[in-house]
């Protein structure tokens, strides 16, 4: 291999270390959790999905916990922990917090679970912490998600 070509592909693996590490390394958001009954808004970008939004492409729907809601919420919360890659970061009686990481790059995206004292449903954001677009990760997530919980 001529040694240009060899110094043009050591720059690019340096660049691509830097980019991995720099995903790997993103801090968490600092707007995450329930305020006042909502999770946070999904920015303008096209990386996430809640069902509290309202936009469209943004919004999902909330996944019902059928008629015995603990039960339900306990199975959820199960099902989404038990997914590959996942990392618990908040786990309380009425919401659940976990980091997905993608397998090669090493990409974070958050996925927060709410369900209001009482509630039939669970309410539900999955967002990319880096990047603006996620090709629509995020919203397979939640379907995959929401398929997982209804077969479980």
């Amino acid at each position: 291999m001529p040694v240009g070509n060899m110094a043009g592909w050591s720059l690019a693996l340096i660049g691509l270390s830097f980019l991995v590490v720099g995903c790997a390394a993103a801090k968490r958001p600092d707007n995450l959790g329930v305020k006042d009954g909502q999770l946070a808004p999904c920015p303008n970008s096209p990386n996430c999905v809640s069902s509290q939004e309202s936009r469209d492409g943004k919004k999902v729907e909330p996944i019902a916990l059928g008629n015995d809601a603990d039960a339900g919420w306990t199975r959820l919360k199960r099902v989404v922990i038990g997914m590959d890659r996942v990392t618990v970061i908040a786990d309380e009686s009425d919401y659940l917090h976990v980091e997905f990481r993608t397998k090669l790059m090493k990409f974070v995206d958050d996925v927060e679970l709410y369900r209001a004292p009482g509630a039939k449903v669970t309410h539900i954001r999955s967002a990319s912490r880096e990047g603006y677009s996620d090709l629509g990760v995020n919203k397979k997530r939640v379907k995959a998600i929401q398929k997982a919980f209804k077969g479980s």
